[in-house]
């Protein structure tokens, strides 16, 4: 009897897990589109990005990563930004970091300048 509490309890704090990993990336993703619509209704990106941005290298200067070439980011980022006009903004992009915005700034050649907000799911 002992091990089947065992395993019963093995087994529960799995799908706990998987559950707890189901909600934390809907929490993610709702705060990512909270943070979109804050944006369209008026609110700053950079400011935005400052203030909710997890990406330690570019929430302080207000999400801007710069101009980068293809292959310098994760594909789920680039064809994001690469399908994006200059001054728009996309809706949440999931890679293996997290959530994205993303909002083009330029297109020089090949190279895409943007900023983003990043919201990793916990």
């Amino acid at each position: 009897m002992r091990w089947i509490m065992t395993i019963f309890l093995i087994c529960y704090g799995f799908v706990a897990q998987a559950q707890d990993a189901e909600l934390n990336e809907e929490l993610a993703f709702k705060k990512c589109e909270m943070i979109r619509q804050m944006i369209v209704d008026g609110a700053d990106f950079g400011e935005m990005a400052a203030r909710f941005s997890q990406d330690p290298g570019s929430a302080e200067n207000g999400g801007v990563i710069g101009y980068m070439m293809p292959g310098s980011l994760v594909e789920e980022y680039w064809n994001a930004a690469y399908d994006l006009e200059i001054g728009e903004m996309s809706v949440p992009v999931r890679s293996q970091y997290g959530y994205h915005l993303i909002e083009v700034l330029g297109k020089k050649g090949g190279a895409i300048n943007t900023r983003h907000i990043l919201i990793i799911p916990q």
